[in-house]
């Protein structure tokens, strides 16, 4: 199921003929569809098919560690005693906020996606870009150093209740509704190709001849000429159309997904945070504040709320804290989650 050369694990293809040596020449491409990484290592696992489980998988085996040959391994750690450098517990919160948006318990979102497939470098910022467009998710630090994802769950438990009395520092709380993100176009695509697009090709053994060099393949067997199997699709809410008198849009490319049910759920899930646009509340409180991560649900009680009664037991989603060690405070950034 593999070899190892230089200390490099491959899965091999094996390839002879006329097709073999073009390909080698450079002239024709080779296409395969493949079951990739696995549990084990050695082709002998369960494919890893949850788009979660694959951006844990890729974060801890080839940006926070080098993987080159051998079983996967272990996640890294850090600090005495040892805990991990990306918290793997957030994963299967994700993968099970997933399901319950798919409706579809077993499966959630799904993630098919390559990487230098012409032999290109990634930055690790793009990758982690496409992880959390793809997936819809936040990839953060908590105070502990430790990397985690965390994806918007309304139904999600409420880690704290804050009271504007008790809790919430005098002249600290604000609220920001962005205008200018709102968005109520999604245009998307996904399923990425990742053969050069070829409008020449020198065999032509599908239809049992030879053509002469440079000929043409038939326009009936040729393969669109486009980056995406699947391009520019769009999902969009008429009632923000018509309420803000203009079409915003948000392009999407959906990197590291082939399946539909997942890129239009996702697209859904976004289209629905953005197109009135988003509140923002910020308040201080003191230490207890370190208690609260960046994807944590909150509530709020305060009289500056967004409503003519202000604000009683408001969902909150945290998507920010700063520590201010020389006054011992805790100041949040959290999302209108109603």
């Amino acid at each position: 199921m593999y070899r190892d050369f230089n200390g490099n694990r491959y899965t091999v293809i094996y390839a002879r003929g006329p097709r073999s040596d073009a390909a080698r020449e450079g002239k024709i491409p080779i296409t395969l569809n493949i079951v990739a990484a696995e549990t084990i290592g050695d082709g002998t696992g369960d494919l890893i098919e949850s788009l979660p489980e694959q951006i844990e998988h890729l974060i801890c085996q080839w940006i926070l560690q080098d993987y080159t040959s051998g079983d996967w391994a272990a996640t890294p750690t850090i600090g005495t005693p040892a805990y991990e450098r990306f918290r793997t517990s957030s994963t299967q919160v994700v993968k099970d906020a997933s399901e319950r948006r798919i409706g579809s318990p077993s499966l959630g979102y799904l993630g098919a996606f390559m990487l230098g497939w012409e032999g290109q470098f990634h930055t690790v910022r793009d990758v982690i870009a496409d992880c959390c467009r793809s997936c819809d998710i936040d990839i953060s630090l908590n105070k502990d150093g430790q990397l985690f994802m965390s994806m918007v769950d309304d139904s999600a438990t409420v880690v704290k209740d804050w009271n504007d009395v008790v809790d919430v520092l005098r002249d600290s709380f604000g609220v920001d509704h962005d205008l200018d993100r709102i968005a109520n176009r999604v245009e998307y695509r996904y399923q990425r190709r990742y053969t050069q697009a070829e409008t020449e090709l020198v065999e032509f053994l599908e239809s049992g001849g030879s053509p002469a060099e440079s000929t043409r393949l038939p326009a009936t067997l040729r393969e669109p000429q486009t980056e995406w199997a699947i391009d520019n699709q769009a999902q969009e809410d008429a009632t923000s159309i018509t309420n803000h008198s203009e079409t915003r849009l948000f392009d999407l490319s959906l990197t590291m997904v082939r399946d539909p049910n997942t890129a239009d759920n996702v697209v859904v899930a976004l289209l629905e945070r953005l197109k009135n646009g988003p509140i923002h509340a910020t308040f201080t409180v003191d230490l207890c504040g370190t208690d609260i991560e960046n994807g944590d649900n909150e509530t709020l009680d305060h009289y500056g709320g967004m409503t003519t009664t202000g604000w009683t037991d408001r969902l909150l989603r945290n998507e920010s804290h700063t520590l201010d060690l020389d006054n011992l405070t805790v100041t949040l950034v959290a999302r209108d989650l109603e």
